[in-house]
């Protein structure tokens, strides 16, 4: 299936969605978290973002100042809900009532908007792919990934399980257990895991399939806080 947006109201772009879907990096729960980017740009270059609570004003004013170091913003455009999930944005909620009557605090103004990156010259190969792709959908992450790759039968190429927000984060308890679920009655895995040292335990019924390639340490000091990054890969 392929896309053909239009940007800034002249220009024509098509994309071979199911293609960018294959090969992505799906993170849910988000916020606005370049972690898996980061660690992970030499190996992927097309990354789904998904979250409810972010305001498209406040994404562009973060990735405007901060954006990808050793990267600059080429491109973005806005997609509409149709042509991602077939579906508009009301039709798509009134579906997955059941899980949007679990957030905690309100869902809006919902989008998905495509950011185009490429590779400063003065960084190299081994900095980064040379272009990196991000789709950021303001939406809640199961009912993403339902109608986003189960519906399409694609399967993420890898899975980004950070710090999901539960409780006082605004995500509802059984999160875990849900997306687990969903991911398990598509027809296979994600290749990849890419998960934090609590999102071990929250999805080691999940995580228990793959095994360590990699690990990542990162400190915080700002916030008095430090993890460890885990790279697995399906046994």
């Amino acid at each position: 299936m392929s896309l053909t947006v239009c940007v800034m109201g002249s220009k024509n772009i098509i994309i071979d969605i199911n293609k960018f879907l294959e090969d992505s990096v799906y993170y849910p729960a988000c916020a606005f978290d370049g972690t898996p980017i980061k660690f992970l740009g030499k190996l992927f270059s097309s990354y789904v973002y998904a979250d409810y609570y972010s305001e498209i004003n406040d994404l562009d004013k973060d990735i405007s100042r901060n954006g990808l170091l050793g990267y600059k913003l080429s491109n973005s455009y806005l997609i509409e809900a149709e042509e991602l999930f077939g579906l508009n944005w009301e039709k798509f909620i009134e579906i997955n009532s059941d899980i949007y009557n679990k957030l905690r605090f309100e869902w809006n103004n919902p989008f998905a908007k495509i950011y185009s990156f490429e590779r400063r010259a003065s960084f190299g190969d081994c900095h980064g792919k040379k272009n990196i792709e991000l789709l950021y959908i303001k939406a809640e992450g199961i009912s993403t990934y339902k109608y986003l790759y189960v519906k399409n039968n694609i399967t993420p190429k890898c899975l980004v399980s950070i710090v999901p927000g539960l409780g006082f984060g605004g995500n509802y308890d059984d999160y875990p257990k849900m997306l687990i679920e969903l991911i398990k009655s598509n027809n296979k895995l994600p290749k990849y895991q890419f998960y934090d040292d609590q999102c071990g335990k929250e999805f080691y019924e999940l995580i228990k399939n793959y095994k360590e390639i990699n690990q990542y340490n990162y400190d915080r000091p700002d916030y008095n806080w430090s993890t460890h990054f885990t790279l697995a890969e399906l046994t």
